[in-house]
């Protein structure tokens, strides 16, 4: 389970505990994009009343500890931007992306951060660190000085680099703090390299997103921004679905997306914004 990637499909036991985390997990992303859930938990087969409509007094989901969930989790009726909106600001559909995203990914909060640091720094091998930071990378939003304190205890001019490369686009502040990430780069040698490895995602623009891309899902910028067209593409078929347009989809769905390509071969799914997204590979489109 990925929280900023949740679309799915579960088969859940709810007699086990870490099944009935997970389904309160799905309702909290449910609350976090102000959801209603039974427009996200779709197909739903067995228990159907497993799934709560909202918290208690408590703030808690209550769940049953008896039963089966099957349900496919979507987050695709969610509120979007009128994308073909003549009177948008295209600056605010940028505004737009980058409110979701952060309403998907966890925040890196002072008790949380000092746990982290503290196990990074006592972990003596890079490769270690590394797994530690693209665990981070995935699924938390940090700010510029967590990122500054990760390069000092990283201790070499390579681990730092990619550091950078791997949190830059999980940094808060928008350009400005992106930036300033960047300027933690050791050297102008490893500036242009920091550069280079994130030019894809620095590059992007939301609002004028047409052209090719070739998408390394190991490197976590690109990642992102597969998860970000992905987000935007779902926009614009709900837009488009809405207004009754002509679809000139390739596939037939009002999808904007097309030659889709993963590990060199036609992609294996029907509908990209419905893709359960991997995690590594090459991804062209």
């Amino acid at each position: 389970f990925q929280w900023c990637n949740p679309e799915h499909s579960y088969d859940l036991l709810l007699s086990k505990p870490f099944h009935r985390s997970l389904l309160r997990m799905l309702c909290k992303v449910c609350r976090a994009l102000d959801m209603s859930p039974s427009d996200a938990f779709l197909d739903v087969q067995g228990l159907k009343e497993a799934v709560p409509e909202k918290p208690n007094s408590q703030g808690l989901f209550e769940v049953p500890t008896e039963g089966r969930l099957k349900c496919t989790f979507s987050t695709a009726k969610s509120k979007a931007p009128e994308i073909y909106d003549e009177g948008l600001d295209l600056e605010e559909v940028r505004t737009k992306l980058e409110e979701r995203m952060r309403q998907l990914r966890l925040p890196m909060t002072f008790d949380k951060s000092v746990l982290f640091l503290s196990m990074f720094e006592d972990l003596a091998n890079e490769e270690d660190q590394l797994v530690l930071i693209d665990v981070l990378s995935k699924n938390f939003r940090v700010d510029y000085s967590q990122v500054e304190q990760l390069c000092i205890q990283s201790g070499s001019i390579g681990g730092r680099s990619l550091i950078i490369t791997k949190l830059l686009h999980s940094v808060e502040g928008g350009r400005l703090g992106q930036q300033l990430s960047l300027m933690l780069a050791s050297s102008p040698q490893v500036y242009n390299l920091c550069l280079e490895k994130t030019a894809v995602f620095r590059e992007f623009t939301p609002s004028n997103p047409t052209m090719h891309y070739n998408l390394d899902l190991r490197n976590s910028c690109e990642l992102y921004l597969a998860e970000c067209l992905r987000i935007l593409d779902r926009w614009e078929t709900s837009c488009a679905a809405k207004r009754g347009m002509l679809d000139v989809s390739q596939r037939g769905n009002n999808s904007q997306i097309r030659n889709e390509i993963f590990e060199h071969r036609p992609a294996p799914f029907k509908t990209f914004s419905t893709w359960d997204l991997p995690v590594s590979g090459p991804l062209g489109l």
